[in-house]
């Protein structure tokens, strides 16, 4: 029992800080039902992401680290990976083939489009 309470308490604190779902800055109610709507489906995935990493990283560390990730365009079709770490090299939980410094911009559209078919 305790345990799980743990879990619940802590999941309102990752809700507030790291999703910075509050202060809200809303008046209509139903924008404010959505607004907490989305908070709670990013920290469902955000939980399930935790889960597929083998519980070795804290839900702001993720979020962090997934914020950091971006590519630069070097020429038409090259762009090179600014920022990746263990968290963003999410290969081995996820099957993205993202281990390359370099990609092209048809490998981007072939990983986003195995997204795409994964998630229907």
């Amino acid at each position: 029992m305790c345990r799980g309470l743990w879990r619940i308490e802590e999941s309102f604190r990752v809700t507030k800080s790291d999703f910075e779902a509050r202060p809200v800055y809303l008046s209509r109610h139903e924008r404010i039902k959505v607004h907490f709507l989305i908070c709670f489906v990013a920290l469902v995935i955000a939980r399930l992401l935790q889960r597929r990493l083998g519980g070795k990283f804290s839900i702001a560390s993720i979020a962090g680290s997934l914020s950091k990730a971006s590519c630069t365009r070097l020429e038409e079709n090259w762009y090179v990976q600014d920022y990746s770490d263990g968290i963003t090299a999410l290969n081995d939980a996820l099957g993205i083939g993202l281990t390359s410094k370099y990609l092209q911009l048809g490998d981007i559209k072939k990983l986003l489009a195995a997204t795409k078919k994964d998630a229907n």
